[in-house]
């Protein structure tokens, strides 16, 4: 019922999202780029990518990155695809996150950014990361978080009013989640974007 819900709401937003989101997404983009620590050459994966904002900044920053982005919504791909439709190393798969079909150790690193407080099992997504994963890859997190005060009020409005919601997360449970799966954390910070968003970010590289 849940990923029903959330198809539906995302369904609803796919033409509006970028514009409608706009100011926040490019804050906490950049923040995620600023943050990623990448040196341009990467095998990239992108967990739920939405309308594609993050690659278009990711390609135009790093022309060499070879990407794909993987989402649950074929409206929210069918944007993002229109968005990039020029770039070759670039592509889109539609798939729920827990199970996505790449390879095993395949990927250098893996990017999921607004999109954390969604997932109904964030373990078996975690568990499908350090899967696709190289040795030594990173996967990197940015999300909600509920350090914050905002952030709780938020969350006890959406276990209300909103279906599609799952769980906002604190840094040190959400560092727990990634270490119960093999990644040793290397960054871990907390931020605000404008007044109101209490943000955090996470980055783990994969270890056997």
């Amino acid at each position: 019922m849940k990923t029903k819900n959330i198809l539906r709401e995302y369904e609803r937003l796919s033409t509006v999202y970028d514009r409608k989101w706009s100011r926040y997404l490019q804050a906490t983009l950049d923040k995620a780029i600023e943050y990623c620590s990448l040196n341009g050459q990467e095998d990239v994966l992108d967990v739920a990518c939405g309308t594609g904002e993050l690659e278009k900044k990711l390609i135009n920053a790093y022309p060499n990155l070879k990407i794909t982005g993987c989402d649950i919504s074929s409206d929210m791909l069918r944007v993002a695809r229109d968005k990039l439709s020029g770039y070759n190393n670039l592509s889109f798969i539609e798939c729920s996150a827990d199970k996505i079909p790449l390879e095993d150790s395949s990927k250098d690193i893996i990017v999921c950014c607004n999109s954390f407080h969604f997932f109904k099992e964030p373990k078996d997504v975690l568990r499908e990361c350090s899967r696709i994963l190289r040795e030594n890859g990173r996967v990197f997190i940015l999300d909600w978080c509920r350090d914050f005060w905002v952030c709780r009020l938020l969350e006890s409005l959406k276990n209300n009013f909103d279906k599609a919601h799952q769980r906002i997360y604190t840094v040190n449970e959400l560092t727990s989640l990634l270490s119960a799966y093999n990644f040793k954390i290397l960054v871990s910070l907390r931020f605000k974007v404008d007044w109101f968003w209490g943000m955090m970010a996470l980055s783990g590289t994969k270890i056997i």
